[in-house]
Formats: structure tokens, C-alpha cells, sequence
């Protein structure tokens, strides 16, 4: 369990030989925790601090172990004493609260000038990572600008690009300190940052009145409260999400990055709703998601759940479609059966509307945040227009 627990968490593959199968068991007893000591400071801090003070426009590239840490209000304090722009990765969202004003974006691992998080890194001079984890990025690192990182463990067999110097410790304390010697600066413009959040939502045809994925969202994280909890999984919509939906804090949103897992979105609903029944759960899913775990809609009425779940439905498989497009491949087995996903909703037990405008929809999400059973929007977009969103989230 210990190991299983400590950084980086996850599975872990126990082997147990006959003999102790089959030995009896002298009780948990037996089983002794070590005490976690205090962690002792490893590596160059001072020239991290010194090539941070030496940098005229540095980015923090923020990863999950900070959430973990409990860092989060540390990170929110050094951004704000260098004005430094703050990326984040997908399990490390809400670190920053997404409305802040030195908020720019989440990084997925997509090394391209041309790409939203490209052309932030591309404006810095200094990249400082931060309890990275390599396995959220869809590649492995490939930015030029010079990399320090600060962590909680070492990271030497998992490292994140190749960093000029390295620390790993607690990371709350290793914070505290760069923001106690650490010059203050002004690295980067407020305004810039507006503009680059007001340029990346046009771009995504956010701000239209037609519907698609980026206006869909837009109002979605308008009209839902701020304690919203958000679920979603792979697919274009996702994509979409990172720079449409802002995520005011880490508890507040769950999704299937670096694992990037179909179907896993109804599940998480389920679990969201079980355990925060007083705070409104949304799922975002595709078409191809929400059929491989429909059954799991019966799950909701039994338990009398009242989550909103929007199908972002395009008639086919829209990311792979996508990516066969993009590699000269045919298309081939992406395409989909026309369901009528808003009847199967209501047949078992739950509300379902099917929408065309971005005004049916923001009729039928209202109805759902009010709503005491669970409602699927099914919301029926121009596949090419779907399609288009990916190429300034992914070159």
C-alpha cells in the first residue's frame, strides 16, 4: 500500500509464491507503515533561483505531484511575485485557478510553434517544470528552451526533457523557498495573456452563435455553478475543453489523461454523483464513448442520480477520423450507426434531448442544472467543423 501511495502513485504488481499463499496470516498486525520522515533537500536550488532571476520571460509548467503536495496556493504565490505565465498539465488542473489573469493554458506534450501551448513556450526564455510526470505528455519532451525542474522525488529515470539543474524535496517547502530568494519580476503581460485567451477562443469559433464543440462549452461553463464538477474522456471535445472550460480549482475536475480512455467518462459520473450528490456533475463524452458504457445509464436511474451528460455527436469515431485523414490513410471503420441516443436516454429512466442550435441547447442544459434525474444532451455537430478545432490544439 505504502509503495502503491507514494510518488508517483499507481498500480503496483504484487507476486506471491505458493508456499506464502497458502501460510496463515499472523494479522495486519503484522504490517508496519514506516513514518514518513521529513525529505531532505537534493540538488542545486541555488542556480535554479539564479537562472530563474537571469531569465527575462520564463513559463511554470505545472504537473500533478504539486496537486498531491497540497502546493497548489504555493504555486499561485510564485506565479504572482515573478508574473509568470503558468501552464499546466491535464492532472494538474485547478492549480491555478483558469480565470486567473497569469493563466496560459494546459500543455499536453504537442511540440509545434503553431499550437496554442507552442506559441506560449515559443515567447518564453526559461522553462521551470514543476512536479511534471512524463506520462502525460503524448510525446516525449522536445521544447528547446533550457528546462530547470523542481520536484518531490528524483526524477533521473523519468525525466522530463533535460534539465539544466534539478532539486527534488518537499516540494511545499522547496516552493516556500524559491519564493522567499527569488527577484521579483514582471515577466509577462497581463494583457498579452487576454489576448492570447480571447485570440485561442475566436480561433475556436467559441464566441459564434452557431453550434459546435467551443460555443457549446463556452456557455456550458457560463450557466453551470463554480463548484461544478467536470468528467470527460478522449475525443475532439476534450481537446476543446482544455481552453474553453475553466477549472477553478483541483477537485473540480477528473479526466482519463495520459491514458487518454474511452469510455471511462459514465463511470466517473456515477462515482462524481455518488460521492458529491450535493454539487451538479457534468460528463463530457463522445458518440463512440457513450455507446460502449450506455448500459450504464440504468446504473443512474437505480440509484436516482442527477448528473448532465453531454454527447458531443458527430456520427463517427471523430479523433481517429481525424488522425486517418492527417496520415493519407482511407477512412475506415470510423463511422457510426445513427442512434437516437435522447430516446435511449429516456428509456431508462432518465431525461434525453436531441439539439441542433446553440440556442436548443442552452435550453436543454438549463432544464438539467434544475433537473432531479439524470438528462444526456445529445448535441448534433457538422463533423467538419468538429474536425477543424484540432489543428490549432495539435498542428
Amino acid at each position: 500500500m505504502t509503495l502503491a501511495k507514494r510518488e508517483r502513485p499507481g498500480p503496483v504488481h504484487l507476486d506471491l509464491p505458493n508456499d506464502l499463499l497458502n501460510a496463515e496470516s499472523g494479522g495486519l498486525n503484522d504490517v508496519k507503515e514506516g513514518i514518513p520522515g521529513k525529505k531532505p533537500i537534493v540538488g542545486d536550488l541555488d542556480a535554479i533561483v539564479s537562472a530563474i532571476n537571469r531569465s527575462e520571460k520564463p513559463v511554470l509548467v505545472i504537473g500533478p505531484a504539486v496537486v498531491r503536495s497540497g502546493a497548489s496556493q504555493t504555486i499561485v504565490e510564485l506565479a504572482e511575485k515573478l508574473r509568470v505565465a503558468v501552464l499546466v498539465t491535464s492532472k494538474a488542473r485547478g492549480v491555478i485557478p483558469e480565470t486567473h489573469p497569469l493563466f496560459a493554458g494546459v500543455l499536453t506534450g504537442i511540440y509545434h510553434p503553431s499550437t496554442f501551448e507552442g506559441k506560449i513556450i515559443s515567447s518564453s526564455d526559461l522553462v521551470v517544470a514543476v512536479g511534471l510526470d512524463r506520462m502525460e505528455l503524448l510525446a516525449p519532451w522536445r521544447y528547446q528552451q533550457p528546462i530547470v525542474s523542481i520536484d518531490s522525488i528524483d526524477t533521473s529515470d523519468e525525466q522530463v526533457g533535460t534539465p539544466l539543474h534539478t532539486v527534488h524535496g518537499s516540494l511545499g517547502e522547496l516552493l516556500a523557498l524559491v519564493i522567499r530568494i527569488v527577484k521579483p519580476k514582471q515577466a509577462w503581460d497581463s494583457e498579452e495573456l487576454s489576448h492570447f485567451w480571447n485570440s485561442a477562443i475566436r480561433v475556436l469559433q467559441g464566441s459564434q452563435a452557431e453550434l459546435n464543440a467551443a460555443a457549446l462549452l463556452v456557455k456550458a461553463r457560463d450557466m453551470a455553478p463554480d463548484d461544478t464538477i467536470l468528467v470527460t474522456e478522449t475525443g475532439i471535445y476534450n481537446a476543446v475543453n482544455l481552453f474553453t472550460w475553466k477549472v477553478p480549482s483541483p477537485d473540480l475536475y477528473f479526466g482519463s489523461s495520459g491514458a487518454n480512455t474511452m469510455g471511462f467518462a459514465l463511470p466517473a459520473v456515477i462515482a462524481s454523483s455518488l460521492v458529491r450528490p450535493l454539487q451538479k456533475t457534468i460528463a463530457l463524452v463522445g458518440d463512440g464513448g457513450f455507446l460502449m458504457k450506455a448500459s450504464e445509464l440504468e446504473t443512474l436511474a437505480r440509484l436516482k442520480l442527477a448528473p448532465t451528460i453531454i454527447v458531443f455527436n458527430d456520427g463517427t469515431l471523430g479523433l481517429i477520423r481525424v488522425k486517418q485523414e492527417a496520415k493519407g490513410y482511407a477512412r475506415d471503420s470510423v463511422d457510426l450507426a445513427s442512434v437516437d441516443i435522447a430516446a435511449l436516454a429516456r428509456s431508462f429512466g432518465g431525461w434525453g434531448e436531441q439539439v441542433h442550435s446553440l440556442a436548443a441547447f442552452e435550453s436543454a442544459f438549463e432544464r438539467s442544472l434544475q433537473s432531479d434525474r439524470f438528462t444526456v444532451i445529445d448535441a448534433r455537430l457538422d463533423p467538419v467543423v468538429y474536425a477543424s478545432h484540432m489543428e490549432p490544439i495539435r498542428g
